[in-house]
């Protein structure tokens, strides 16, 4: 039985007590309670023990930590009065820990971070959780970053837990900065990848300016960006392609800055060097352009093409010291692009421009070949000209006769009319000077005056004027011209050249149109002598006409009389009578030939020969038993010669028999007499046989005879 069980029954029941049957199971119970509270409370004792020792230890435990942890510790009442604080490196404390006891936290910083904490302790009573705050301070070791975290306690007190991230803070700052630095330089590549691409796809050199300026500006986020290109003297960088509307004013009034000049671009194009000016106030070569007054930094790089500069790239900002080195690489990169690229598209374009002008020239040479219409031929090659070079006018002038004056006999373009209505004089204009030296020119930039274009000369703004002369056998006979007026821009070599090659058409057609001309006229006088010759002709055939007609019947009268004198047939004529009696005979048969071989001729002029069969052998025999007794009376022999095997030939007998006359003639007068006549006659050409081949070789190999 439990002690305390029997000391209360000897209480109450005295030291003999002995419990009865019926109270046995309730004393058993009572002494069955004793004992497990005796268990429990050992069991507590214990516990207690226990909790107290972990108790201390975790206490120990937890002032190490918090004496080992660098941050600021504050308790703090719940309005943020400092009740105690802990501070492992003093230099994070503004004041000593004395000074920081009674002090409200949020009055001890700046106000700026004094808010921040007003604002969280307010926060973290309304919902009684972790409320967390970020703040700088200078400190003496610099500016110092911190972190505050605020936490209820019970008994409306706050814990203040603040930790100096400054490290931390830094690095994000500086992840931050090569992060943002990293994010530029990927703008600038991207930027870099489309003036590439802008560079392979685009064969247009003033699109191809145009986008990549807008390009730069838009990625690196620039004030202004412009690009320059030097004109064809070399003296001017001329702007080609600007942003903004500052940049479209430009581009219209015709914007340049000399090379070498006072300006960045000038220098940089005439040293072949980038020129950078971070601050333009203290920059001492720039041009203060009234066009973009709030640049503050500008930097100008040249476009180094095949060993020699083509221009330059202006980019300004709108801040100081706005160009980083990376800037000045990624730029220069694509700048060097870009003069590949533009000198790519110049090509690409002096190739079409030189297929054109190819095409151009073989047109022409058709239309000269076509019209020797001299003003519509001219007409053609001045339209070409105006629309391939890209000029505003052109003219073709022609010397006048004078020698000292040009008229424009060709003009197209606006000013066409005055052109024409303008005459020039050599001593007089700069187009006369082209004539007299035979030279073509380009003048640059010219001033519209007497020199120049008198036509022009109420014109304002720039000119350029482009002439060749016309060069016809080494002599000028006049010149073409072309203008370009405002801002088209100034020709080019190519351009010259061009012109040159076009003067050389325009010179062809108007020889051609001269000696056309000439033909023409000598034409017409052929035309009026050949009419002429035709009357004088009628005019013969009529005289022969009426002649033949009015002596043919008194001649056979006389030639009759006299023959039969002759003859004897009106009686014997006495001896000193008898010559001239034949005299007059034979004269009279001269005069009846003669007549018939007039009306022979007049017949073959007017009605043609008779054509019919001719046999040559029966003709030939004929005349030989014609002649055979004038042979005999001249002491000749009359042999013939002629092959069988001769074909008819078409003809008139009468004329053939009459030729054939002339020929015994001719070779009776001049044969002395004991010499011969020999008549031979045979086939020539493919039909010939042996016969006449033997005819032709007996008569034709033997050497030249001296007579017939």
């Amino acid at each position: 039985m439990h002690s305390l069980l029997k000391r209360q029954l000897r209480r109450f029941f005295g030291d003999r007590f002995s419990t009865p049957e019926e109270w046995q199971g309730f004393v058993d119970a009572v002494n069955a309670a004793y004992r497990e509270f005796d268990a429990d409370r050992e069991m507590l004792e214990r516990a207690l023990d226990l909790s107290s020792q972990e108790l201390l230890q975790a206490n120990s435990e937890m002032r190490a930590v918090f004496q080992a942890i660098p941050d600021l510790l504050f308790r703090l009442d719940h309005e943020g009065v400092i009740l105690e604080c802990k501070a492992s490196v003093t230099t994070d404390l503004l004041l000593s820990p004395k000074q920081l006891y009674g002090k409200r936290i949020q009055d001890i910083p700046f106000s700026h971070v004094g808010d921040k904490f007003r604002n969280a302790i307010r926060q973290m009573h309304e919902t009684q959780s972790i409320v967390s705050i970020e703040y700088s301070l200078v400190t003496s070791a610099g500016e110092q970053f911190y972190e505050a975290r605020l936490l209820p306690l019970l008994e409306n007190q706050i814990i203040a837990i603040i930790r100096n991230i400054t490290v931390r803070k830094r690095a994000e700052i500086e992840n931050e900065r090569l992060l943002a630095d990293l994010q530029h330089r990927g703008t600038q590549l991207l930027a870099a990848a489309e003036v590439s691409k802008s560079a392979s796809t685009i064969l247009d050199p003033d699109e191809l300016m145009n986008q990549t300026v807008h390009l730069i500006r838009e990625r690196f986020d620039l004030y202004y960006v412009g690009i320059f290109l030097v004109d064809e003297t070399s003296q001017y960088a001329v702007l080609r392609a600007g942003t903004s509307e500052a940049g479209q004013q430009m581009l219209e009034a015709g914007h340049r800055l000399v090379v070498g000049g006072e300006s960045m671009i000038g220098w940089s194009i005439a040293n072949a060097q980038a020129r950078i000016a971070l601050d333009v106030g203290a920059e001492a070569i720039r041009f203060n352009n009234p066009y973009l007054p709030q640049t503050r930094s500008e930097m100008a790089l040249p476009l180094i093409g095949r060993n020699r500069v083509i221009g330059a790239l202006t980019v300004q900002s709108a801040q100081e010291a706005a160009f980083s080195t990376e800037d000045i690489i990624t730029l220069q990169t694509m700048v060097d692009q870009l003069t590949i690229a533009i000198e790519n598209a110049w090509l690409y374009q002096e190739t079409r421009r030189r297929a054109s002008e190819l095409a151009v020239l073989i047109e022409i040479d058709r239309d000269i070949s076509a019209s020797l219409d001299l003003q519509i031929v001219l007409e053609r090659i001045a339209i070409h000209a105006r629309n391939l070079v890209g000029a505003d006018d052109s003219r073709v002038y022609l010397l006048e006769p004078d020698g000292q004056t040009l008229r424009a006999i060709v003009a197209q373009g606006q000013y066409a009319e005055r052109f024409k209505a303008t005459p020039l004089r050599l001593d007089e204009s700069v187009i006369g000077d082209v004539v007299q030296t035979g030279s073509a020119k380009v003048i640059h930039h010219a001033t519209p005056d007497l020199r120049t274009t008198p036509a022009l000369k109420a014109l304002k703004g720039p000119l350029t004027v482009m002439c060749a002369p016309l060069l016809s056998k080494g002599k000028v006979t006049g010149v073409m011209v072309l203008d370009r007026i405002g801002k088209h821009g100034s020709f080019n070599q190519p351009d010259l050249d061009f012109l040159i090659g076009l003067s050389g058409q325009a010179t062809i057609a108007i020889e051609n149109a001269q000696m056309y001309a000439r033909e023409q006229q000598r034409a017409a006088e052929l035309a009026s002598a050949l009419e002429r010759q035709r009357e004088l002709d009628r005019l013969k055939n009529e005289f022969i006409q009426n002649v033949s007609h009015e002596l043919r019947t008194p001649l056979a009268i006389v030639r009759g009389y006299a023959e039969l004198l002759a003859s004897g047939d009106l009686g014997k004529l006495p001896p000193e009578q008898q010559p001239p009696a034949d005299i007059i005979a034979r004269r009279a048969r001269m005069l009846s030939n003669l007549m018939d071989d007039l009306t022979a001729i007049l017949e073959v002029e007017t009605q043609g020969a008779k054509q019919e069969p001719v046999d040559l052998v029966e003709l030939v025999h004929a005349l030989l038993a014609d002649f055979k007794v004038a042979a005999k009376m001249a002491g000749l022999r009359l042999t013939a010669e002629v092959a069988p095997d001769l074909p008819r030939v078409p003809g008139d007998p009468n004329h053939l028999r009459r030729v054939l006359d002339n020929l015994f003639s001719n070779a009776f007068k001049f044969t002395p007499a004991g010499g011969s006549v020999t008549v031979c006659a045979w086939r020539e050409g493919p039909q010939r046989n042996a016969k006449s081949d033997r005819y032709r070789r007996r008569h034709s190999a033997g050497q030249a005879r001296p007579h017939l």
